[in-house]
């Protein structure tokens, strides 16, 4: 939920001014109860102090006697002691009567019978310090003092007077022992300086009696307890005073500062924020941007914000005026490199050129708009075959250009009928001259012989090209003349080799062994010989795709020209006045040859022989032998050529318009289905007669 920068600020205050009176209460009260603590403490001390002065004036031999007398007491019945001062379930007479026997010896009993003189003194001393302790708490204010001792033996507290009420279940019988004094040994009984302590909402302290300075251990304790009650209830009443004092402190803070706030920032923050709001549906629309002025004048940053902002419009509406032209200008430019583009590729021949038993394959991928790389092909005459693949250095417009400058000079040369070594030697003349930029062009040249297969080719510092041969690929051209363009004069040697049938030849640039994937691995001449190896036919497309793959996503740095030379599978049967045996013959030696493509498809090549060579034995020897049959068979990548040639009677099998298959079968008349089922199969079939000879000739393209 989206909220206003007034209402954030008005939270804010809110909230820091609960965080102010919170801490403020809390402090406070604090304070005030840590001072009340240490003002009970102090109490306890001097009461406690105050009263030991007075024992040690009055009183010692007394305390000293009684503490005496009690000692062998509490010893001899410690056990028992311990039990009933440790039990929740006795009652406070059952208590008083106990202690009343256990310190018989000591006090007269209650009816005073037979009382001597000696007990007389003890309980007039005994009642006298009793009085002077209770009268020493009253004074100071205290719930409570006590006399008591620490046995030196079991280290147990025993008292010996309690100023308390001996009506109160809290009472403390004379030789009664304390269970809890775990605070009392750790801040005064064990402590080297010994402090009060508060427990249980008491105060609590102890002064040593001594017979004198000398000693060391005390005879007695004397201590005082304090009741923090009234402290809480005034702790409480004094929080309450303190939370209306500063609700009331904080209301009018909270007030001045987010009227404050509201006058000299939210408003600001608004109008600011308003102006930014028109100027950004100004952007957004389609109208003239118009500067929507912030005039804040305060001398602050949200002033300083402000002039910033119409700053940042004056540059805004500037940038976009500029940013407008630039865009005109790029569209205008984009549209440029698109047509040069289109007009570079169109330059280029159609991939899939086929000429006698041979086939071109080439794919051109440019990394820019516009690219640096070549190829091409075509018939300089009938019997031959001239094609070219070439990389320029550099990339983009100055590469294209001077791309189509060596196209023009390349193409120019060769139709002349120069061989490659020549038409390198022009081509890097032309090229010297004037190449000021220093560009250079790596390139391939071959010529090939379309009925032996003969290849005479230069490289000029170009990629070695694979032979793939029997499934089996090399690299040709191991040594490498200079590259086009540096070196004017430079006459440029020429290899050859023979490509015999079902051989390919595949040509690329370095766009494509240099190829990187985002670990910057190159793409390599291993990976592109394993591609090739294991692809029949056109292997441009696979290569293309495992290069995309192996890139995954990394941006193309480079041209890819990719290349292929096929020349056709070939192989020819004789068969001299055959039989019908012939055609089984004949449909096994085309399935050998046709491993690898769809059943069907060769089932169909199957049907097709039988139905020709069938005819051609049937009818073709007037009534005598079967005329001579040769069948030449050639396989160009994906596409067959059956070329059918028999001796017989001249018989054109098109003429016919094939049977009427919406006719009942047996009205139908015989004759005529098999050339039907030859052209339902076929891409093309073509008749004609050279001699004495019948020629048929079928193509079919084998791959979907």
């Amino acid at each position: 939920m989206r909220l206003p920068i007034r209402k954030k600020v008005l939270l804010l205050t809110l909230a820091l001014s609960a965080a102010l009176i919170a801490a403020s209460v809390l402090i406070s009260s604090a304070l005030f109860s840590r001072r009340i603590q240490n003002q009970a403490k102090a109490l306890c001390r001097e009461a406690s102090e105050s009263m030991v002065e007075r024992i040690e004036e009055t009183y010692l031999e007394f305390l000293s006697k009684y503490r005496e007398q009690m000692d062998p007491i509490f010893r001899e019945n410690r056990e028992e002691i311990l039990r009933v001062c440790a039990s929740k379930t006795i009652s406070y007479e059952e208590k008083e009567e106990f202690f009343y026997q256990l310190t018989l010896p000591l006090f007269p009993p209650r009816d005073s019978f037979g009382m001597t003189y000696e007990k007389a003194v003890f309980r007039g001393d005994y009642q006298s310090l009793l009085i002077n302790l209770n009268a020493a708490a009253s004074a100071a204010g205290m719930e409570g003092g006590y006399v008591f001792f620490c046995d030196e033996e079991s280290g147990d507290i025993v008292y010996l007077l309690d100023s308390t009420a001996d009506t109160s279940y809290d009472y403390q019988f004379p030789g009664s022992v304390d269970t809890e004094t775990v605070e009392l040994r750790k801040y005064v009984l064990d402590a080297a300086d010994p402090q009060p302590y508060i427990i249980n909402h008491f105060c609590f302290y102890a002064a040593p009696i001594r017979l004198n300075e000398a000693d060391t251990a005390p005879i007695a304790y004397v201590g005082f307890q304090h009741s923090l009650s009234e402290l809480e209830q005034n702790q409480q009443s004094f929080r309450q005073t303190i939370f209306f004092i500063m609700l009331g402190a904080t209301a009018v803070l909270a007030l001045v500062y987010f009227l404050f706030a509201d006058r000299f920032i939210v408003r600001n923050i608004r109008r600011l924020s308003d102006a930014t709001e028109t100027f950004s549906r100004q952007l957004q629309g389609d109208s003239d941007l118009k500067l929507i002025r912030s005039e804040i004048r305060s001398r602050d940053e949200v002033g300083e914000l402000s002039s910033q902002f119409n700053l940042m419009q004056e540059k805004i509406v500037s940038y976009i005026q500029t940013l407008g032209e630039k865009t005109a200008q790029e569209e205008s430019m984009r549209a440029e490199l698109d047509i040069a583009s289109r007009i570079q590729m169109q330059s280029l021949p159609v991939s899939g050129f086929e000429t006698g038993s041979f086939r071109v394959n080439s794919y051109l991928k440019p990394a820019r708009e516009v690219g640096g790389d070549l190829y091409d092909y075509f018939l300089p005459d009938e019997d031959h075959l001239f094609f070219t693949i070439a990389d320029v250095s550099g990339k983009g417009i100055p590469a294209a250009l001077f791309m189509m400058r060596g196209k023009e000079l390349i193409k120019a040369s060769a139709g002349k009928g120069m061989s490659p070594g020549e038409i390198a030697f022009i081509v890097n003349n032309e090229l010297c001259r004037n190449n000021e930029a220093g560009l250079f062009i790596t390139a391939f040249f071959g010529i090939c012989d379309l009925h032996s297969g003969h290849l005479v080719y230069a490289r000029a510092g170009h990629e070695q090209p694979f032979l793939i041969r029997d499934g089996k690929s090399e690299q040709i051209s191991p040594e490498s003349n200079i590259v086009l363009g540096l070196f004017e004069g430079f006459r440029y040697e020429e290899d050859s080799l023979d490509l015999k049938p079902g051989d390919r030849l595949v040509l690329f640039t370095d766009g494509v062994n240099e190829g990187i994937n985002p670990a910057r691995e190159e793409f390599g001449y291993e990976r592109i010989r394993t591609v090739i190896e294991k692809q029949e036919g056109n292997v441009l497309p696979v290569l293309e795709e495992s290069l995309t793959r192996f890139a995954d996503g990394e941006e193309q740095f480079d041209d890819i020209t990719l290349l292929q030379l096929s020349r056709a599978k070939e192989f020819e049967l004789h068969f001299a006045h055959p039989d019908y045996s012939v055609i089984s013959r004949a449909c096994e030696e085309s399935k050998m040859r046709l491993t690898g493509f769809p059943e069907e498809r060769v089932s169909e090549v199957c049907i097709i022989l039988d139905e020709v060579l069938n005819n051609i034995i049937s009818y073709g020897g007037d009534g005598g032998d079967a005329p001579d049959i040769t069948l030449s068979f050639r396989l160009l990548e994906d596409k067959i050529t059956l070329r059918i040639e028999d001796t017989g009677i001249p018989f054109d099998p098109l003429q016919s318009e094939g049977p009427d298959l919406e006719k009942n079968i047996l009205e139908r008349p015989i004759g005529g289905l098999g050339i039907f089922f030859v052209r339902s199969m076929s891409d093309e079939v073509h008749y004609k007669r050279e001699g004495n000879k019948n020629i048929l000739t079928v193509t079919k393209t084998m791959k979907e």
